[in-house]
């Protein structure tokens, strides 16, 4: 069997800020480990305070600098405060993982439902892009943005969200 080395090995981080939104659970707080494990700083965003906690807790094992921001992303006002918070210290690394998704039993009764099938499919994507552009735009300035490997960004057609 294989031996895996740890991703510090691979690659280094140091010296990189990350900032994740969405980073108290799921593929966010993933990402923050693996980050972490590279020896990045972060700049953890959640809108759930005890659960950036136990992450931040929990990421106490890397020699990471870690800061947690209690913000909710789909509020203009606190992306602007997060923002004034992090200047002078901006990240290096923006990942918008962040989120808008109510649990709901997607078996039937409620697929059959035309009203729950119109909230699923078109709210819930519209919340999520409409919550994670102005951060994006807060981070972004002309002089930052870079193509590689002529990879193209598409701005969403926001007017039908």
């Amino acid at each position: 069997m294989k031996v895996l080395r740890p991703l510090s090995e691979l690659i280094s981080l140091n010296g990189k800020r990350v900032l994740i939104t969405g980073s108290a659970v799921g593929i966010g707080r993933a990402m923050a480990v693996r980050f972490a494990e590279a020896g990045a700083d972060l700049q953890l965003v959640d809108i759930n305070v005890r659960r950036l906690g136990a992450v931040k807790k929990e990421l106490t094992r890397f020699k990471s600098k870690i800061d947690t921001y209690q913000t909710d992303i789909s509020k203009k006002e606190e992306i602007d405060f997060l923002w004034a918070e992090l200047r002078g210290v901006e990240p290096d690394v923006l990942i918008n993982n962040a989120g808008v998704y109510p649990f709901k039993n997607f078996h039937p009764p409620y697929l059959g439902q035309p009203e729950v099938q119109q909230h699923h499919i078109y709210t819930i994507p519209c919340e999520n892009i409409n919550s994670l552009l102005p951060i994006l735009n807060k981070y972004l300035n002309p002089t930052s943005i870079t193509n590689r490997h002529n990879i193209r960004v598409v701005a969403p057609d926001t007017q039908r969200c």
